[in-house]
């Protein structure tokens, strides 16, 4: 199943890019394909006045290059547009860059967007992104740190599959769900924070993650957590702290009560 997912992430990106071949980089009306603009493509809309990163599909892989700063806004044939989002497969399989930064401006990161950058070591988000969709940093292998900004409301499935140096992780409070493989074979990873409105923690969200020894939980309802969420065999030897109230419920409620011992958080 896993290599199904693989297999089909990857022709998805085929399709795509064969549909941007197809197109070139001719204008088109008021819509204009990879355009680059202080070497960052861009696909550009003058009807609502937005830029969205892109790359040019004719050079996959060797479009991007050492430290990545996008910008909140570009000019182009005279007019300004807000750059908003980060294209589905922008910088996927770039081994080349090394660090990105992304601006305010930009409100979504689409599937895949900044997945397989095998050397990427840091990744620096603002508070203006409200969706990271499915898959958008997985594969990143150097990738040892992230903040989810506080205008994230989910991390979404496979957001974050095989970042097998990220070490630890925090989500903060706006945060109500984990997606499905989330964090799957994020081997590195030690610490966890889950913040106090997480309702749902998915399948396989933590699978893989063999390396975890604490998981802080400020939830003080549980979450609605799948068998599979964590990796049985690694929470036996971890710790979980949650709410001192809590203790007794998350004893008795599977999979957390497969953690070695659960105890009292002290700053709550």
């Amino acid at each position: 199943m896993k290599a199904f997912r693989i297999i089909y992430f990857g022709f998805s990106l085929l399709m795509f890019s064969a549909c941007c071949i197809s197109c070139g980089s001719n204008d088109d009306g008021g819509y204009y394909k990879e355009v680059k603009i202080d070497d960052i493509y861009y696909n550009i809309d003058s009807s609502s006045g937005f830029a969205e990163v892109t790359r040019n599909t004719a050079t996959i892989g060797k479009n991007y290059y050492g430290d990545i700063i996008i910008p909140n806004s570009i000019k182009y044939k005279d007019n300004t547009y807000i750059v908003s989002s980060i294209g589905h497969g922008a910088f996927a399989g770039e081994s080349g860059v090394i660090s990105i930064r992304v601006p305010s401006s930009v409100e979504i990161i689409e599937s895949g967007a900044i997945s397989s950058c095998e050397n990427l070591v840091s990744v620096t988000l603002h508070d203006g992104i409200k969706i990271i969709n499915d898959g958008a940093f997985g594969y990143c292998w150097s990738l040892a740190s992230i903040t989810i900004p506080k205008s994230v409301s989910s991390i979404s499935s496979g957001c974050f599959e095989h970042c097998k140096s990220l070490k630890s992780i925090s989500i903060p409070n706006n945060i109500i769900s984990i997606d499905s493989e989330a964090f799957w074979g994020c081997e590195a990873l030690t610490k966890i924070e889950i913040g106090e409105n997480v309702n749902i923690i998915s399948r396989n969200a933590f699978t893989l993650c063999t390396q975890i020894k604490e998981v802080y939980c400020y939830a003080k309802s549980i979450p609605s957590t799948d068998e599979t969420s964590f990796n049985s065999s690694s929470i036996k030897k971890a710790t979980l702290y949650v709410p001192s109230g809590m203790i007794n419920e998350y004893k008795s409620t599977s999979p957390w009560s497969g953690f070695k011992e659960i105890v009292a958080l002290t700053n709550q």
